[in-house]
């Protein structure tokens, strides 16, 4: 629930749109107390309900996604409690275990954080019928329904992506601080990469590396109705999972676990 709200706070903080006085206005601003007379489809549900998930919300959802997830992983850790769970269970199905649910929560967590966000748009701001007529909203949007449904389900699966770098991070260290942190740099330096070969793919007309860039750019999870790549996408994703099992089994094999050893 903490990580929930959490989202919605940053979901909240972002840019809704700016007046024509050249000042911003936020979404919760916006959501709490209307737009005036500034009235577009810029502050439609839909519109609104697309631009939550931007900006700096991208860098910080590998902590909030997985918080829960980190403290009870941790907990096992720092209590010595995994000794007497691999007592019972053997190295491989207890990684392979740990990584479905880190998959499986933060994947749910994204989701949900998104969807009640969803709900509350529809509730509280207008709809993008009173602005576009149907046929416009077809050619930007497909179905209105469709368009939600297909970024939550984008949204799912980057919380699993989420999920996936701090499972790694997990296996490879021990200290809590480096697992709540390192997560976070590690999105902070992908989205810049990201950003700069994008920008320099287009700049450069080439149609197939921005394919290829697309592939590997996880914000691409959100626009799968449109997007052809995005199974590679998940493919890497479970990739990425299967690393982070590998390193685990080792990890518990030498017994890094045990200790201070981080």
């Amino acid at each position: 629930m903490a990580s929930v709200i959490c989202m919605l706070l940053l979901f909240g903080a972002g840019e809704a749109y700016v007046d024509n006085e050249m000042k911003s206005h936020s979404i919760i601003e916006v959501i709490l107390f209307g737009c005036g007379s500034n009235r577009s489809r810029d502050i439609s549900s839909l519109v609104i309900f697309e631009k939550a998930f931007s900006g700096w919300i991208f860098v910080f959802t590998p902590l909030i996604l997985c918080f829960g997830f980190i403290y009870s992983f941790h907990s096992e850790r720092e209590t010595h409690y995994i000794r007497n769970i691999l007592i019972r269970e053997n190295n491989i199905p207890y990684s392979l275990l740990k990584a479905f649910s880190c998959a499986l929560y933060s994947g749910t967590i994204c989701f949900l954080s998104y969807a009640v966000f969803a709900i509350i748009c529809l509730l509280f701001l207008p709809s993008i019928n009173e602005f576009v007529d149907n046929g416009s909203i077809s050619a930007m949007y497909g179905s209105t329904g469709s368009f939600f449904i297909f970024r939550l389900i984008g949204a799912f699966f980057y919380g699993m992506f989420n999920g996936a770098v701090t499972f790694i991070i997990m296996s490879l260290f021990n200290d809590k601080y480096i697992i709540m942190t390192f997560p976070v740099m590690i999105n902070y330096i992908y989205d810049i990469v990201i950003s700069k070969l994008v920008l320099k793919a287009f700049e450069n007309h080439d149609l197939h590396q921005m394919e290829i860039i697309n592939t590997v750019n996880m914000h691409s999870l959100f626009t799968i109705r449109n997007n052809a790549t995005w199974v590679y996408t998940v493919m890497i994703i479970i990739v990425l999972y299967l690393f982070g099992i590998i390193m685990m089994i080792c990890n518990l094999r030498l017994r890094r676990d045990s200790g201070d050893y981080a």
